[in-house]
Formats: structure tokens, sequence, C-alpha cells
């Protein structure tokens, strides 16, 4: 009885232990295929060297259009307004006749005055003919010479009062204020008109000193009034002031129009085009960046075998971004073809871009570089 179980029992290990070679045998070979396979097929990737240039950058920045100059009219006398003929809108030129103050009291100080210079003129006159006879002494001689003196400086300061009570235009231009009237008594330094010169028209504006920096005088830009449609008008950098807000890193400059257009005025909202190259650097592609929980990343290629080279980036512009540390001129990095790097490091270029000319079309600001995702990486 014994001895029938155990050739049953012999007879079952039989098929179990022939099956388990056979299946040990096909995960063999699948397993040396896949690797041969694997092999095989390196990992098709994109790539593109990294550079050093310039980014050129439009910006387009907003503004209010101002009068290239504009200066206000305050009286150096007081009194009353006599005549004051202009309003707001009217066209003067340069040294025109723009207000009239009650001079009645000047006048008569200034008559005075001229009255005392006289005979101080005649009493030195008289003096200088006692000298001679010993009638005058030379003490009295100076002493008259300096009532002259006093007299004429009187006379003179009473003189410019007296043109003060006609205030002429300082420049050519618009009047833009009347803030006062025939009749009112105004006290002294009031603000009466202002008046602008409107033969050109410029914007101020205020950008970074990453901006600043690449702009010249004279350079030009392209300038668009909402107002006005969509017709650009040529303009160029007036000027560039000399310092930067230490708080906003901002700097101001002005523009100009060549010509000013029919139908601009002061106030007016406008959009100026700006193009600007930024100093040489090393730049690459955003697409070839990548992201994990430690920071940026990219694969470099070398021998058709990737590397994973850790970076640390600086500025961009829109799809282009500086390079600070990590990487060497004409260094090959993957731009595409991300699938898989982390685990197989045999690649094959499949295409090869060189970095075009670096336009961008970009607001005010910088945009922020749209990271990645983290991805799971075995070589770290």
């Amino acid at each position: 009885m014994k001895i029938v179980q155990i050739s049953f029992i012999k007879h079952r290990l039989i098929p179990i232990i022939m099956l388990g070679i056979l299946l040990s045998t096909i995960n063999g070979c699948d397993d040396n295929s896949a690797a041969r396979n694997h092999k095989a097929k390196p990992t098709k990737v994109h790539v593109t060297k990294v550079v050093r240039q310039g980014l050129t950058e439009q910006q387009l920045v907003t503004g209010t259009i101002e009068a290239l100059s504009t200066v206000k009219i305050y009286n150096q006398e007081p009194g009353k307004i006599k005549s004051l003929p202009y309003y707001p809108g009217d066209t003067v030129e340069k040294d025109q006749l723009i207000a009239i103050l009650d001079d009645a009291i000047l006048i008569r100080e200034f008559e005075k005055a001229r009255a005392q210079h006289r005979q101080a003129k005649l009493d030195l006159k008289r003096l200088k003919k006692l000298i001679p006879r010993k009638l005058a002494s030379k003490e009295q001689l100076s002493r008259a010479q300096t009532l002259v003196e006093q007299a004429g400086a009187e006379e003179n300061l009473f003189k410019t009062r007296l043109s003060y009570s006609k205030i002429h235009a300082p420049i050519a231009g618009v009047i833009t204020q009347r803030l006062s009237e025939e009749g009112d008594v105004v006290s002294l330094h009031s603000h009466i008109l202002s008046l602008a010169n409107v033969t050109q028209l410029k914007v101020t504006l205020s950008l970074s000193e990453l901006t600043i920096s690449q702009l010249k005088e004279d350079m030009a830009v392209s300038i668009r009034v909402d107002a006005l449609g969509d017709t650009k008008f040529d303009g160029k950098i007036l000027r560039i002031h000399p310092t930067i807000d230490t708080s906003s890193r901002q700097g101001t400059i002005e523009i100009i129009f060549n010509e000013v257009p029919q139908g601009a005025i002061p106030g007016q909202l406008c959009r100026i085009e700006i193009n600007t190259v930024t100093a040489p650097r090393l730049v690459i592609p955003v697409m070839a960046i990548r992201n994990d929980s430690i920071g940026e990343y990219v694969y470099r290629v070398s021998n058709e075998t990737t590397k994973l080279i850790r970076i640390q980036s600086g500025i961009q512009v829109n799809e282009w971004v500086e390079v600070i540390s990590g990487l060497n001129i004409n260094d090959t990095i993957v731009t595409k073809g991300f699938q898989g790097l982390a685990k197989t490091k045999k690649v094959k270029i499949i295409d090869e871009s060189t970095n075009p000319k670096v336009k961008q079309k970009t607001t005010t600001k910088d945009k922020p570089k749209q990271k990645d995702k983290p991805e799971k990486n075995n070589d770290i």
C-alpha cells in the first residue's frame, strides 16, 4: 500500500517540475529579448545647443501724453487785475502781453525815486564845484556820491517792480488754465494762468533698470494713441534720467513724437513699443528645463548619452531663459523627448535645432517661467 502511494506522488511531481523548467526558460527568453530590444531602441530626442547672445525684447508700455513744457504764471506784485484777455485754448506767442495789474501806486513810487535820484545828482554836482575852493570836504563829497548810488538803485528797484505789473508769456504756447478774472485782487505769487507748449508732445515712462541700461537717446520707438485708432506714429527717446529709484528699481525716460499727430492732445492714453537687446549671456529654451523637489535641471547629451545637470536660471524673455551656472557654451541639451530619460541614458538625436535670433514680444514686465510638474528621477 505504501509503495503505491510513493509511485503516485512521483508521477505527479514529474509534470510539475517540467512545467516550472519550461516557464523559467520562457521568462528568461523574454527578459533577454526585452533587454536586446531596449538596447537596440534608444530614446529619440530633440536637442539644441547652449548659445551666448543678447535677448531681443519688444516691450509694450502705456503712458499719458504731456505737453513738452508747461509753465505756471504767477504774479510778482500784488494788486488788482486790470486785464486778462486770454482763455484756455487761446494761442499766444513768446513775450506777448497776457495780463496787466493795476500799477498806479508803483508809478507814484517810481516817480518819487526818480526825483530823489535827480536831486542827489544835483547835490553831488554842487559839492564838486565847492571842493576846489575848499568849501566842502572830501568826506562830504564821498557821502554825496553814496547818496547818488542809493537813489539810483531805488529808482531801478521801482522801475523793475513796475515792469512786473505787466505779465508777458515766457514761451509760445496755448493757455491751459485761467484761475483768476479781471477785477480780482491777487496777493503776491498767486497762480493766475497756465501755459503749455504743445508744438511737441512727450510721454514720460518708468521702466526697469534692466531695460533702461539697454536704451539710448534718439532711439526710435513706435507710438499708438488710443483715441486716434490703430495708426502707429514714429517717435524717439528724448531724454533718459540719470538715476534709478532704489525702492522700485525703476528709471525714467521721456519720449517725443517726431511729428505731432493731428488730434493728439495732452492727457490722452498712448501705447509705446520699445525694442531692446540685453547684454550677451548664455541662453537656452525654457522647454529644456525640468523641475523636481530639489530644483531645476536639464539633460545634457554627449556621445549619444544623457546626463542630468543641475542649473541655475536667470532672467527670462518669453521662451528663452538665461543660464547662470551649470552649462557652458555649445553644450548640447535635450528639448523634447524626456519620457524615459530618467531610466534610459542612451538616446538617438532626431532633430538638432539652432537658436535663431531671439525675438520676443512682452509687456512691461518679464513673464514668469512656467515650471513643469516634478518628475520622478532615478538618476539623482
